[in-house]
C-alpha cells in the first residue's frame, strides 16, 4: 500500500468513517511492517495521542486491538 493511499485512509478514519476503521483493523492483523504501522495508528487514535472525530466508535477499535494482541485459543 502506498503512503498516499494510507494517508487518505487515515484521513477517512479520523473523520469517523466506520468502513475505513474496519479496513484498518483488518490491515492491523498483518504480521509485517504495514500491519505494525496500522496497529500503532489505531492505538494512537484510541488512546487520544491522535485526534479524530468524536463519532469514531472507539469500542470497536478497542475490541479489534484486543483481538490483535490476544492469543487465539480453541
Amino acid at each position: 500500500m502506498s503512503d498516499e493511499a494510507l494517508a487518505l485512509l487515515i484521513g477517512e478514519v479520523e473523520n469517523g468513517n466506520q468502513n475505513c476503521i474496519d479496513l484498518l483493523c483488518n490491515l492491523a492483523l498483518r504480521n509485517d511492517d504495514l500491519g505494525h504501522k496500522v496497529e500503532k495508528l489505531l492505538f494512537d487514535l484510541f488512546s487520544g495521542k491522535r485526534s479524530g472525530s468524536p463519532d469514531i466508535d472507539k469500542k470497536s477499535i478497542r475490541l479489534a486491538l484486543y483481538y490483535i494482541k490476544s492469543p487465539i485459543t480453541i
